[in-house]
């Protein structure tokens, strides 16, 4: 009796086991823990202005209270923005800059990933989370 009992457990366990195996952590489609969208590599010599974006209005609510890198084309409407995910990555006094009203502006490199909260705007601006790999002063 106790050999059946041993028996149906060990094949409980084994088929726990082997259906636990083949469920990984499923990423959420959108923020900074979601699926790379594409890379800024060095390569790319991507040079923005990096600021502390507050709430504008009453009515924005657009991640506000971070950290963001905007790349403006000179005569043009096109501007990429950056949400930065990692801000623990900037260093003091990237930070102390960006938070006043001066123009700072800093070489980057990292991962983009989806925001979460979409924002309608001319199609000329995207929106991208980013996951910084390299940020330095310009």
């Amino acid at each position: 009796m106790k050999a059946i009992r041993f028996k149906h457990l060990l094949i409980l366990i084994c088929l726990s086991l082997s259906l636990g195996a083949g469920c990984d952590k499923v990423k959420p489609d959108c923020g900074c823990d979601s699926e790379t969208l594409n890379v800024i590599s060095e390569s790319d010599n991507l040079i923005g202005q990096i600021w502390y974006k507050t709430k504008q209005d009453l009515n924005d609510d657009y991640y506000n209270n971070k950290y963001w890198i905007s790349v403006i084309v000179k005569n043009s409407d096109k501007a990429d923005h950056f949400i930065i995910c990692n801000e623990e990555f900037i260093n003091d006094e990237i930070i102390k800059l960006a938070k006043t009203s001066e123009d700072t502006k800093v070489k980057f490199t990292g991962h983009l990933k989806e925001t979460c909260k979409k924002e309608f705007d001319v199609s000329e601006r995207t929106y991208s989370r980013i996951v910084l790999t390299k940020i330095e002063l310009q």
